[in-house]
């Protein structure tokens, strides 16, 4: 959603488009989950050890496809956003690389994520290896970066530069032409 708002994102109506189309493609996903789940009877959790139901059936291509599917529908929209600074389209996106690096962690872990499903999908026991460890990834390390990436330089501390402005700004004025540093 920011991408689709170019560089003049700013004020209270570019966030209210931002949190109607998050909220739109939240509101399609968990609906395709409620059919899965409701209506096709498809359980998309993981069973625990001790659960009745055998691990076979665990890993049935039914629930391991739509995960297979879902993460690789982001790890393509994720490298497609990756592409556009390469195109006739990038005087229109956002120039920070921080942006650009968080795109692309989060489609490498989405592309492990599609690896890890198929392995389980296929009925390799290591998958859920693979996939438990790259789900812990995301939900681990999502909110650092999303604050590194986004929140970070607005709390940097005014204070903190100012002190250092006017610091610099007394130097290039000459007072501390006569202290000696070196002793």
């Amino acid at each position: 959603t920011f991408l689709s708002q170019g560089y003049v994102a700013t004020g209270k109506e570019a966030l209210v488009r931002t949190l109607c189309i998050s909220g739109l493609f939240a509101l399609v996903d968990a609906v395709v989950k409620m059919v899965l789940i409701f209506g096709a009877g498809t359980s998309l959790f993981i069973y625990h050890a001790d659960s009745p139901t055998p691990l076979e059936a665990d890993m049935s291509w039914a629930k391991w496809g739509f995960w297979t599917a879902h993460h690789l529908l982001y790890c393509v929209v994720y490298a497609f956003i990756l592409v556009l600074p390469h195109t006739h389209l990038r005087d229109f996106l956002p120039a920070r690389p921080s942006f650009y690096r968080y795109v692309a962690l989060l489609c490498a872990n989405n592309f492990g994520l599609v690896v890890g499903a198929m392995m389980v999908g296929s009925k390799h026991v290591t998958g859920y290896c693979v996939y438990g460890f790259f789900s812990f990834l995301y939900f681990a390390c999502y909110p650092p970066l999303l604050y590194m990436t986004f929140l970070s330089e607005f709390f940097i501390d005014d204070e903190l530069e100012l002190e250092h402005a006017y610091y610099s700004e007394m130097r290039e004025a000459g007072y501390f032409d006569d202290i000696d540093f070196q002793q």
